[in-house]
């Protein structure tokens, strides 16, 4: 009687056709059981929060794999399909897919980069690749129309103090410079107008003396009417420097009895006047074009523009031209004391200017509207705004001759201001109260009746004025 010997069976031994059937219903069981799992899974970026809407960026992506705001992939797939590492990771572990599901069923994506693991994302937040490139390797890829950049988006928001500007706008705030002796902040009034296009960065501030106010007035105006939609580059204003000087209508901060303009580049952690000139210096280094807005205290002055970096500076020729064109007609032209921001800015390597708008108790309307245009044709020259500057020729003194008064009593000017003057004419008068004549004293120098005091009470050896000196013309 023959044995049968049971033999297991194996794979190998079955035809050909049952082990293709068996192969292809496991594909499709292992299929369904994907497609149960992914319909179970909250949708690519929207655990713990809802779906983005268009144009909102969504705070995290946290499955599978973090996103960030600017659309960077920071994943690799562990064994439960959380990710973290890098992109050629995300794509080993199944990310085209999740990726394909987001585009197969419209689920917004953040705003960022433009393309993520093969996905064009749009300028709204929105998936615009098709779908078939991120499913499969081997399938036809379809091109994509690459985003055109929107030059407004490529800048980000500029900040001074509290005043934050995106392009196209313009804010307001406070620089903080310490606190007053109740322990109250102190924080200066500025501005950030922050133009549509690219360009320069200008910085502006006024009232480093705290009686000269006609630079407060040029900021109230110029502000106003600058269209950030329209401007190409930054402004950065500082409307009030002295704080504190301003407050009590004085020349020298009251704090430290310092001269502002003569405190730069500042300390953080020094005196009242050091640390404002530490947080304005900072501000101002931010800038490729210093205006310092001045005038001649509270005495009488003709509109100039001081350039104080010295005439053998590297950025001499630089400062010239930006004061030919701030446009007041007279610039004096001599290094400037230590501590001046218009000496200390061109050693930054940032051309700057000292205004010095006239001089008055107060306000003087004229010389507001004189600086007024020229910020405004620093504006048009250096490609803030649009058209063309005007530049005249500017007369120029490298020199003052300072006149005081050889005795007490009270003047009486022979000449005015920007009028010429001859080596030996007749500057002023001093006489008594009754009109007795005491003093007359005659011009050094050929030059411009160029400062002079307002009162006309004076006592012996005081001030009494100015001419510009050694002159020419460019």
């Amino acid at each position: 009687m023959a044995v049968l010997t049971k033999v297991p069976l194996q794979l190998a031994d079955l035809p050909d056709e049952f082990e293709e059937r068996q192969r292809r219903g496991d594909e499709q069981r292992r299929r369904r059981r994907e497609d149960e799992r992914e319909e179970q899974k909250p949708p690519f970026g929207t655990q713990d929060r809802e779906f983005a809407r268009p144009g909102e960026r969504p705070e995290q992506f946290q499955h599978p794999g973090h996103v960030d705001a600017d659309g960077e992939c920071d994943a690799d797939a562990d064994a439960d399909g959380r990710v973290s590492g890098d992109a050629k990771r995300i794509e080993q572990a199944g990310l085209r897919r999740s990726v394909g599901y987001l585009v197969a069923h419209g689920v917004p994506f953040p705003r960022g980069r433009q393309s993520v693991v093969g996905v064009d994302v749009s300028r709204h937040g929105t998936i615009v690749a098709d779908a078939d490139r991120n499913r499969t390797e081997t399938g036809p890829k379809t091109e994509t129309e690459p985003l055109k950049a929107d030059p407004s988006e490529s800048r980000t928001m500029t900040t001074l103090g509290t005043a934050s500007a995106a392009p196209g706008e313009t804010d307001t705030g406070r620089l903080a410079v310490g606190e007053s002796r109740d322990g109250s902040t102190v924080a200066l009034p500025c501005a950030v107008v922050n133009g549509a296009n690219d360009g320069k960065t200008l910085y502006l501030q006024a009232a480093s003396d705290g009686d000269e106010l006609n630079g407060v007035g040029v900021v109230s105006r110029v502000v106003p009417q600058l269209d950030p939609a329209e401007l190409s580059g930054t402004l950065l204003v500082v409307g009030i420097v002295n704080y504190h000087a301003f407050q009590v209508a004085e020349h020298r901060n009251p704090i430290d009895d310092t001269k502002m303009n003569r405190a730069y580049p500042g300390d953080e952690n020094g005196t009242s006047s050091e640390r404002i000139a530490a947080a304005t210096f900072e501000a101002a280094m931010r800038a490729d074009l210093i205006l310092d807005l001045h005038q001649g205290s509270t005495s009488r002055m003709i509109n100039e523009v001081r350039v104080r970096c010295g005439r053998r500076h590297r950025l001499h020729d630089e400062c010239l031209q930006l004061a030919k064109t701030f446009g007041c007609g007279y610039v004096f032209d001599q290094k400037g004391p230590e501590g001046q921001l218009a000496r200390v800015g061109p050693n930054e390597g940032i051309p700057t200017i000292d205004p010095e708008l006239g001089g008055c108790v107060g306000w003087d309307e004229d010389s507001i509207a004189a600086g007024v245009e020229g910020v405004f044709n620093v504006l048009r020259g250096y490609g803030f705004l649009d058209g063309e500057a005007t530049t005249d020729r500017q007369v120029r003194a490298r020199g003052f001759d300072q006149y005081g008064s050889p005795s007490g009593g009270l003047v009486r000017f022979e000449v005015d201001l920007g009028d010429r003057v001859a080596s030996g004419d007749l500057l002023f008068e001093v006489t008594d109260v009754f009109g007795e004549l005491k003093a007359r004293v005659t011009a050094k120098s050929d030059g411009i009746f160029w400062r002079s005091r307002r009162l006309p009470q004076v006592a012996s050896g005081e001030y009494v004025c100015s001419v510009g000196t050694n002159l020419d013309t460019y």
